[in-house]
């Protein structure tokens, strides 16, 4: 609905304040969030290798993707290169820290480093009682027991107010990576 009416353009209203004071929350639950993954890691019981190898990565990808962010304004190369490298320089930084981590954990038998868990397939997740997993299509009215139907109309504030935060997300998010 917000696609079809072309929301977006009531973008324009919304002032350098509310734009900063987005970025500056967004900033801050991922620099915790960052944070809060390596503190874990250090109360955990995983080996001290692996400890000073978590905060070795996480340091370098946020080292070399802010060298990257910077290498716009250098003189490196020609401006077109620099402003690709500069452009895809968290993708490039993710990718090396992926392969450094991959090339150090053998040689210094390090085996507990943690790495993003993908499932082996494509499924929905939720599994019903049975065990096997939901349909991909989903009932409204319920699937291993009836929902009520004020049920329906209790989630309607819910889902708007959840729109509008999804929309200020998106919209907010590419004003603020496209300036």
């Amino acid at each position: 609905l917000c696609a079809i009416t072309d929301s977006c353009c009531l973008m324009q209203y919304i002032t350098r304040f509310t734009e900063e004071i987005f970025s500056a929350i967004v900033s801050i639950l991922e620099v915790a969030a960052a944070l809060t993954a390596i503190i874990n890691i250090f109360l955990s019981d995983k080996s001290i290798g692996t400890q000073l190898l978590s905060v070795i990565l996480c340091s370098m990808t946020y080292m070399t993707a802010v060298k990257f962010r910077d290498l716009r304004g250098s003189d490196w190369l020609d401006k077109t290169w620099r402003k690709h490298v500069s452009n895809y320089g968290v993708t490039i930084t993710i990718l090396l820290g992926t392969l450094i981590a991959n090339l150090v954990i053998g040689p210094f038998g390090i085996s507990d480093l943690d790495f993003l868990r993908v499932p082996a397939g494509i499924r929905p997740t939720l599994n019903l009682s049975d065990g096997s997993p939901r349909p991909w299509l989903v009932n409204p009215m319920g699937i291993e027991r009836p929902f009520p139907v004020w049920g329906i109309f209790l989630t309607i504030p819910f889902a708007l107010g959840l729109t509008i935060l999804g929309y200020l997300d998106q919209n907010l998010t590419e004003v603020i990576v496209n300036k």
